[in-house]
């Protein structure tokens, strides 16, 4: 399933914590499943798409808050 990076069946707010961690990385290879926009990087443009892909409602929203907690 596309965004599933930790392949549980989900995607949630531990697939989101996958791409932040390697934010800033260049991707392994074209089929890297962090790379959401194949742009070769693992960036915050990844993490967005990933959050628009959440399966359950409240993941998008506790990603923000961590996006703010990140920024204090």
């Amino acid at each position: 399933m596309p965004g599933d990076i930790n392949c549980d069946g989900i995607v949630d707010k531990d697939d989101l914590k996958i791409v932040d961690a390697d934010r800033g990385h260049a991707a392994c290879s074209a089929e890297d499943t962090r790379d959401l926009d194949g742009d070769g990087r693992i960036d915050m443009a990844d993490k967005d798409i990933l959050r628009s892909m959440c399966t359950f409602p409240r993941c998008a929203r506790e990603a923000t808050a961590d996006d703010d907690e990140a920024e204090d």
